[in-house]
């Protein structure tokens, strides 16, 4: 029996969309000059070899995946974009404003001398920005606008992926040669920051060589310079690799109090990395079993930080966790990890791992906010709810004489996502979206919306790169080239940031995770992802907004 594939790709549409997304995912995994393409890219591309075959989109798939991606794209931010709104972080805010404004500025005028249409322009610019929002709500905008707008979709479409590759490594070409043109040492900028705000040494190579997790083990005291000393004056745990969790003298044990004398023949609990077990033993004395101190064991929380009395301040501010006898292992702000130095100030929406004995991280967690792990459950009540009044907020359109104006479907969804995850943050059973139901959420909005893009723009995707392909190619380098070197000089004259910080917010600005990775190499420091963390959840609604305004332009 034959089997006639591109006929039975044709009569199951589903079949052939998960064909797509299976390819996709299989190109993604091939990587160009050491980088790894990305799974949109991937799926779009595969998308756009079966739609040049003639191979249509399934109806419906690609709203649905737009509206489940852009509505993700606001519950995730919530939590930090009104945070960064009102009070902490208006250099990241006017720094993610200027480059949002100068890409689209760019790409509008290129468009007039290039002689592109405004929703080539939309497309340039999303694909110059490896930003998959902007190119969602320009296409959801330019829908809206005009009901007959085929051919102008499959025209953005086109211009996505060439300005997509373009960008990439224009991004990354600036990000690595930028400094040198410039004359600036990131790694000399680090430091210079590190010891500015008295953080400590924070070198790639250390976060490399982090510390195992910590174990709870028993020691003796025998050493004479440990005897008749506070364990904190000793210094034997500098830098929070150990904590001292309880003293047993005469058979009796207790907690000591801070600043507390140890006495010879004490037998102290301690919460250190199995790696420097050998050192205490060696500074305080042998270790020893004793069941007493050992009938407990250290456990990790994953702890998103909620509460106003946490977030603002500075981890070192946070009396809570020494005097639980707990220790912050992990910090992840925006999927970016940070070291967790006592001077990093948090804000809401963070996830800090804090290790310490069972019965005392409940403490440290009503202190802090909640255990994320604990949420299982998504509230599909709440996530429905959210997305309806999303679509009906961007049905609402006000008209002032000639000229209608209204969020649409795209700033409708985002401003309820932002609204519903900021609310999250502040109640926890409210609307609760667990992190590994965000992803996939999110994922296969976008893998859906991607999919789609791929098989409309297959259609018209060897014409653009040979009636505009050197054009196109120009633009993006111009663009990319515009945003960076025009953001760096503001960033640097007006707002006066540190070079190492600049770049990294310069990184998030242009959602550019890659750029991201060659700044702290750059670097050697991992400080500039304070940066990144800064504006990538600003630049995601910010362009996401600038894509439909530049339709509608």
């Amino acid at each position: 029996m034959i089997i006639d594939l591109a006929a039975l790709l044709q009569e199951q549409p589903m079949l052939l969309f998960f064909a797509v997304l299976a390819c996709g995912y299989g190109l993604s995994r091939i990587s160009l000059w050491h980088i790894q393409l990305s799974a949109p890219v991937g799926v779009m591309v595969a998308g756009m070899v079966f739609g040049h075959h003639g191979f249509q989109a399934p109806p419906m798939v690609q709203e649905i995946g737009f509206i489940l991606f852009i509505y993700s794209i606001g519950i995730t931010a919530g939590p930090r974009f009104f945070n960064i709104f009102l009070a902490d972080g208006p250099r990241y805010m006017a720094l993610t404003v200027t480059v949002g404004l100068l890409a689209a500025g760019t790409a509008y005028a290129l468009g007039h001398v290039f002689g592109f249409s405004a929703p080539t322009a939309a497309g340039l610019m999303a694909g110059t920005l490896t930003s998959s929002p902007t190119l969602a709500a320009a296409q959801e905008a330019l829908r809206q606008a005009d009901p007959n707008s085929g051919p102008a979709l499959v025209r953005m479409g086109s211009a996505y992926p060439l300005a997509y590759l373009v960008g990439l490594f224009s991004v990354l070409g600036l990000m690595r040669y930028a400094p040198m043109l410039l004359r600036v040492d990131l790694a000399q900028e680090a430091m210079s920051l590190s010891r500015e705000r008295r953080y400590r040494e924070d070198t790639l190579d250390s976060q490399e060589q982090a510390s195992p997790p910590p174990q709870l083990r028993a020691f003796e005291v025998r050493r004479a310079e440990v005897a008749g000393h506070s364990f904190e004056s000793s210094e034997l745990c500098r830098g929070g690799h150990c904590v001292l969790q309880a003293v047993k003298r005469e058979g009796a044990v207790f907690q000591p109090e801070p600043g507390m004398a140890l006495a010879e023949g004490d037998v102290v609990a301690l919460s250190v990395p199995v790696d420097r077990v050998p050192l205490m033993a060696e500074r305080i004395g042998p270790e020893v079993i004793d069941l007493d101190l050992l009938s407990d064991s250290i456990d990790t929380v994953d702890i998103i930080i909620a509460n106003d009395d946490a977030a603002g301040r500075s981890l070192g501010e946070l009396t809570v966790i020494p005097r639980q006898g707990c220790t912050p292992t992990r910090l992840v702000r925006s999927h970016i990890p940070i070291a967790p130095r006592p001077e990093i100030v948090l804000e809401k929406g963070d996830l800090l791992t804090v290790a310490g004995l069972r019965h005392r991280l409940d403490a440290v967690v009503k202190a802090l906010g909640f255990v994320e792990r604990t949420v299982i459950e998504t509230d599909l009540i709440a996530f429905v709810i959210g997305v309806a009044l999303g679509l009906g907020l961007g049905a609402v359109k006000f008209k002032m004489g000639d000229v209608t104006v209204g969020l649409g479907q795209a700033g409708g969804l985002l401003v309820m996502g932002l609204i519903f995850g900021y609310s999250r943050s502040i109640s926890p059973t409210f609307g609760r979206v667990p992190p590994a139901a965000r992803w996939i959420i999110s994922e296969l909005g976008l893998m859906f919306f991607m999919a789609c893009v791929g098989l409309k723009a297959g259609q018209g995707v060897l014409e653009a790169l040979l009636t505009m392909g050197p054009e196109l190619l120009i633009s993006g380098a111009a663009i990319a080239a515009v945003s960076l070197f025009g953001g760096v000089a503001f960033g640097r004259l007006v707002l006066r940031m540190n070079y190492a910080l600049l770049f990294g917010a310069m990184a998030g600005a242009m959602t550019s995770t890659p750029g991201l990775k060659v700044v702290t190499q750059a670097a050697r420091s991992t400080l500039p992802s304070l940066g990144y963390a800064g504006t990538y959840t600003l630049a995601n609604v910010l362009l996401t907004l600038l894509g439909a305004l530049l339709v509608r332009l």
